[in-house]
């Protein structure tokens, strides 16, 4: 019995081996990061062997930028068609979709927050209309909340929420 199962299973794996090798892995020219190597040692600097003259300034290089430019369009993309941002809830993580969820105002906060931190104000910059829409959700929600609730939103149990109280 297990010289049969042995003879079923190693062609089959051959087989997927040598698809394997077909799959294409090509980089994609939008999502390619270039890292410039770094010559500085930390034990080296604290050793007194290399100097640290010009590592205590702030570099912001292309990858970051890269990094910023992909995360503002993931921003862009996911925001639903009333202008907020939903994280969805603390008890459903397991939802990826960003359209799946309802809008909650904290989530929107912080994304219009990384619109803003990212030097894109409501007349400038190519998300100023995603953070225009935002802000105006954020309006909108606490002009029609309740007066008397303490709450601004009926959404409850957000992963921003349980995280940050």
């Amino acid at each position: 019995m297990k010289t049969k199962l042995v003879l079923l299973l190693l062609p089959i794996a051959l087989v997927g081996f040598l698809v394997s090798g077909f799959i294409s892995t090509e980089d994609y020219p939008e999502t390619k990061r270039t890292l410039a190597s770094e010559d500085g040692c930390v034990f080296m600097t604290t050793m007194g062997e290399q100097s640290s003259e010009g590592f205590s300034v702030y570099k912001t290089n292309e990858n970051v930028q890269l990094s910023v430019r992909d995360g503002l369009s993931w921003l862009a993309e996911a925001q639903l068609p009333n202008g907020g941002f939903g994280a969805g809830s603390h008890a459903g993580q397991y939802v990826r979709d960003p359209h799946a969820v309802p809008a909650d105002p904290a989530t929107t906060a912080i994304a219009a927050q990384a619109f803003l931190r990212s030097g894109i104000t409501l007349k400038k910059g190519n998300y100023a209309n995603h953070l225009k829409k935002a802000i105006s959700y954020l309006l909108e929600t606490v002009e029609n909340s309740p007066k008397t609730d303490q709450y601004i939103t009926d959404v409850r149990g957000t992963q921003i929420q349980r995280k940050l109280g």
